[in-house]
């Protein structure tokens, strides 16, 4: 018998046992007794069938009923123990059912969450970086070249004038000189006609008239000298009025772009805050699905479980006065054993919720509400303590009940030696719940207590490679570190991809007796396992180290360990970056692939339950298609 077999246990078991103790019985009571034992193989035909579970737990509640008109003897007794604990079993499967759909709320959750703390504070930096903080300073400047442009024109004005007046009045005395000059030179031509003595007069006349010319040219002379000075002044007033004009052309066109830019700013950062809004809108929706969720479906199956397995305990040990102590003792320890299932699922499920709340006590007002989150995830974090020592205790209880009734058998130390790993919490479903860090502030860390050194994580990990499945998904939750919001989502998103592989496992197991791991195609699938082969450290400091180690994709990887308090983790968002050799958008395909994992294993194991599938191998190649039909390949569901 396997090991697993041998530690979840089978309720037809103990069922087939008690109708034997009944045969043989004729009077009243062993006929209800014997009518019990039919109803009891008719429901577990039933469920052997797939019956829904509310229907076989209404089944097995009626089987209880009529157990107790059975009469008192511990045959009936343990019977009806029995019978309680495949009720518990079927609230117990409700319950894990629960978990894996809150899991998957937390898991869409974190990805609002930090979608949500993005987007409001990109928008917070649109609003707070508005450019009308710069319009003071471009006014301010726009006065001043006003100023300058004014005193500028008032300077043209005042040299235009005496400019304009030398000039006109040079070129009115220009022309008188010209008429001036003309004049002489005909005096001139008129006295070399007459000759010397006859045109001497004309000599002189001509000589007076280029005498009152020459006056006029030094009068033209000395405005001309002014006129430069003057016209050098005009010309930099007029300079200093085209500069002035451009200027205030730029401060113009400066205070048109400030208020374009105030005005794409806040309608950027309204646009924002209306994409906000949204996903803010779609994360209240999600958060009351999972808290109906938790209060109502979740909430009634670990009552109705825990009632049932408190009933079963208290028949099982009715029925360990009777003739088979042994049977009844075994019982026990199978009901403890399922007390302590039940309380580890509740303690991994309120674990997770204490991540939500991580998260989102850390979002600051994207989410509002910060401190209220604060506030549950402290009530969250000692929830999932007071499980988890529940737990501990249930397997404690059930490896102390095991040793006096099953003697020396190699099956029964086995479960003996696991109930007690159990009990201090290394067991495959305890494992995850080693002492955890104090959660607390947006960085809290997603991992548990870690390790001593980084070459006793090492050591761990390489004995993954011969663990069962349920062990190796344990162990997801023990050996990674994320802070960030991005490997937060990735390590949720992983573990949800992990429990919807585990879901498809079990059903495997349940109708076929071979599970994923017996299937040659997951063998030899690169990271169907988990393992760093040929680890190695290649660097360590206090509190970081690198190894490198062989790639299941080929060549080599690298990862960061890195401590946290005082254990060691392997860090996700570095082993992701190594293996995708440093591709940005690494962890957005791994997300990617994880959710379509999880969505297809889901699908399959649907197809198993309902006797669609009857193979490992056929699960395999119909979780292939599932598969890149969820990731947008080839291929796609099955018919």
């Amino acid at each position: 018998m396997r090991t697993r077999q041998l530690l979840v246990g089978c309720s037809l078991t103990p069922v087939l046992g008690g109708m034997f103790l009944l045969s043989g019985c004729e009077d009243p009571a062993s006929k209800a007794q014997a009518n019990a034992s039919a109803q009891i193989e008719k429901a577990s035909l039933d469920h052997s069938r797939a019956l829904p579970q509310d229907d076989r737990s209404s089944a097995l509640n009626a089987v209880v009923s009529t157990l107790g008109q059975a009469g008192d003897s511990s045959a009936a007794a343990l019977l009806e123990a029995s019978t309680l604990r495949d009720v518990a079993d079927v609230h117990l499967s409700r319950a894990i059912a629960a978990e894996s759909t809150a899991r998957a709320l937390r898991t869409t959750l974190h990805g609002l969450a930090a979608a949500a703390h993005e987007l409001h504070t990109a928008a917070a930096l649109q609003a707070g970086t508005d450019a009308s903080g710069a319009r003071p300073a471009v006014q301010a400047a726009r006065t001043a070249v006003e100023q300058q442009l004014s005193a500028a024109r008032a300077d043209v004005a005042r040299l235009e004038g005496p400019v304009n007046e030398r000039k006109t009045l040079n070129a009115a005395d220009a022309a008188e000189v010209a008429k001036l000059r003309a004049q002489a030179r005909t005096l001139r031509e008129e006295a070399f006609t007459l000759g010397n003595i006859q045109g001497f007069d004309k000599v002189r006349a001509a000589v007076d008239v280029d005498r009152r010319a020459d006056a006029i040219d030094k009068r033209i002379a000395a405005r001309e000298i002014e006129l430069i000075d003057l016209d050098s002044q005009l010309r930099l007033a007029q300079e200093r009025v085209a500069q002035a004009t451009r200027q205030l052309s730029a401060t113009s066109a400066a205070e048109t772009e400030i208020a374009d830019l105030s005005r794409a700013r806040s309608q950027s950062a309204s646009e924002l805050r209306g994409k906000a809004a949204a996903v803010k809108s779609d994360f209240d929706r999600t958060l009351k699905q999972l808290q109906d969720l938790v209060k109502g479906e979740l909430a009634d199956a670990y009552a109705q479980c825990e009632a049932a397995l408190q009933r079963a305990g208290a028949k099982a040990q009715q029925a360990a006065s009777g003739g088979d102590a042994a049977a009844a003792g075994m019982l026990r320890v199978r009901v403890a054993q399922m007390t302590g299932q039940m309380h580890a699922t509740r303690a991994q499920g309120l674990e997770d919720h204490a991540l939500l709340l991580a998260a989102l006590a850390g979002t600051g007002d994207a989410l509002g509400g910060a401190a209220g989150y604060r506030s549950e995830l402290d009530a969250a974090a000692k929830a999932r303590d007071a499980a988890l020592e529940a737990a501990k205790k249930a397997y404690a209880d059930a490896a102390a009940s095991i040793a006096g009734i099953a003697g020396n058998s190699q099956e029964a130390n086995i479960l003996k030696t696991r109930l007690e790993a159990a009990s201090r919490g290394e067991a495959a479903d305890l494992s995850a719940f080693t002492p955890r860090t104090t959660f607390g502030g947006s960085g809290a860390s997603t991992t548990g207590g870690g390790f001593a050194t980084p070459e006793e994580l090492l050591a761990y990990i390489g004995g993954l490679t011969r663990a069962s499945m349920e062990e190796q998904v344990a162990a997801s939750s023990r050996i990674y570190h994320a802070t960030s919001a991005a490997d937060r989502t990735t390590l949720n998103t992983m573990r949800d991809a992990n429990a919807a592989m585990l879901e498809l496992d079990r059903a495997l197991r349940s109708k076929t007796g071979q599970g994923l791991m017996d299937a040659s195609a997951m063998r030899n699938m690169p990271g169907a396992s988990f393992g760093m082969p040929n680890a190695r450290i290649t660097s360590k400091a206090d509190d970081k180290a690198t190894i490198t180690y062989d790639s299941p994709m080929g060549g080599s990887a690298s990862a960061d360990l890195v401590k946290v308090g005082n254990g060691w983790f392997v860090d996700i968002g570095s082993m992701i970056s190594g293996l995708a050799a440093g591709n940005p958008q690494a962890g957005q395909a791994m997300n990617m692939m994880l959710g379509a994992m999880g969505r297809a294993a889901r699908t399959v194991a649907q197809r198993v339950n309902s006797g669609a599938i009857t193979s490992v191998d056929q699960a395999m190649e119909e979780l292939g298609r599932a598969l890149m039909g969820g990731m947008g390949g080839a291929g796609g569901s099955p018919n």
